[in-house]
């Protein structure tokens, strides 16, 4: 049975391979989504800007921040962590983005190191004009979506520890890093404990959000 890994989390693949095999059914995943060959008249993603969001509004630096979770991977002796949710890279970096409607993000995906440093994998085009070195820090570069798999590659190939959230990473990213020789390590992602826990000026911001809703 064909399957579009990139469509599915590596969780929902580890459990439908192993139901399936019980009735001798083999998941096989596809390189090519099969609806997406038909679809001639689909919608070009729109390109929005990216926002840099100041120390005014988050309270912390993305300095700060990296830091922080990067102490967890070294802990844990993890080589790095592939993170797959907008909302988490977008906070560990102070970044945002109007990609989806009512939810200010920039999609991208990222690669956190046990150094700290931050490899972002995000459509260029949406930081033209952005010094995001500056505002992050010299230690995050930026790379299109497109490569992604030659990162999870190269972190194979030199054997590398890698962390993942089985639940929200696509088994697409789990069996590129395993084909390549990295070693998974099943865990929820690190960002999401730091990020729900608001610091004083995300608190203030909060409240004047809603008051300013409250009188709208």
């Amino acid at each position: 049975v064909g399957f579009d890994p990139r469509l599915h989390s590596h969780h929902w693949h580890q459990k439908a391979e192993h139901r399936l095999a019980a009735s001798d059914i083999i998941l096989v995943p596809v390189q090519a989504n099969l609806i997406d060959l038909h679809w001639h008249d689909r919608p070009v993603p729109a390109c929005h800007p990216a926002l840099l969001l100041s120390q005014e509004y988050s309270g912390q630096h993305s300095e700060a921040k990296r830091s922080r979770i990067a102490e967890t991977l070294v802990a844990g002796k993890i080589d790095a962590q592939l993170l797959t949710q907008a909302e988490p890279i977008n906070w560990l970096l102070n970044i945002r983005g109007r990609d989806i409607d009512c939810l200010p993000v920039v999609l991208s995906f990222a690669l956190l190191h046990r150094t700290g440093a931050v490899q972002l994998f995000a459509d260029p085009a949406k930081f033209e004009d952005l010094d995001l070195a500056g505002h992050c820090g010299q230690d995050v570069t930026l790379a299109p979506v497109s490569e992604l798999d030659t990162a999870l590659q190269a972190l194979g190939k030199n054997g590398a520890r890698v962390q993942l959230d089985p639940q929200t990473a696509n088994a697409w990213s789990a069996l590129e890093l395993s084909r390549a020789g990295a070693e998974l390590v099943p865990a929820e992602d690190p960002c999401m404990l730091p990020k729900a826990c608001k610091n004083p000026v995300e608190v203030n911001g909060s409240r004047a959000a809603l008051l300013r809703d409250g009188a709208a």
